[in-house]
């Protein structure tokens, strides 16, 4: 993110860097917790499965999920579709960003379309130690408050580009679908070299 584009005026520049290093701090350490708790859960988990188990387990699922995608079957995502009440951000800006960022970063509370984010974990929990979760979840966490920070800062000098964000992100789905598809053969590939180790 830059600022020297069209500066904000000192004082609300100072607000909005402030605002935007509290959001990105907490998004990134609510990922890097939520990331480490949900890997041990798998990792605990894996010690009463033998390997070929567990790669049996999550490739059952990886090819499941690309079913899903192509439309071949439908199953659901594991999420919440959460929205955070209106009345938990009315505080002062420093604590709103820091509750969205914690909620924002977390990613289990809010729209998750894609099962690539719970099998991520899954495999670093099973084939990994819980602290490879917590570098994935801090990487996500921050990288959810950076794009969030960048939009808000592009339509800030240029509010008409709001709906532009918008549109362009719908009108994407099909290239993310893709990409989507591609990070789950990703991981089959992954999961063939446990079979090979």
């Amino acid at each position: 993110m830059t600022l020297a584009v069209k500066p904000f005026g000192e004082g609300k520049k100072k607000v909005f860097l402030f605002n935007a290093f509290i959001f990105t701090l907490l998004s990134s350490i609510s990922g890097a917790i939520f990331g480490l708790i949900i890997s041990a859960i798998y990792f605990l988990i894996s010690m009463l499965l033998s390997p070929i188990i567990k790669i049996f387990i999550l490739t059952i699922f990886v090819i499941l999920y690309i079913l899903n995608q192509v439309k071949l079957i439908s199953i659901p995502i594991a999420q919440i579709k959460w929205q955070i009440p209106t009345n938990w951000v009315n505080f002062t800006p420093y604590i709103n960003m820091g509750i969205w960022g914690t909620i924002l970063g977390a990613g289990i509370f809010t729209y998750t379309p894609y099962a690539i984010f719970h099998l991520k974990y899954m495999y670093l929990g099973f084939f990994h130690l819980p602290s490879f979760g917590l570098v994935l979840g801090l990487i996500y966490g921050f990288s959810r408050a950076f794009v969030s920070i960048w939009v808000a800062y592009q339509t800030y000098k240029n509010p008409k580009l709001h709906s532009i964000f918008i549109k362009s992100i719908w009108t994407r789905k099909v290239q993310f679908d893709y990409l989507h598809i591609l990070a789950l053969f990703i991981l089959l590939l992954g999961l063939s070299f446990q079979i090979l180790s």
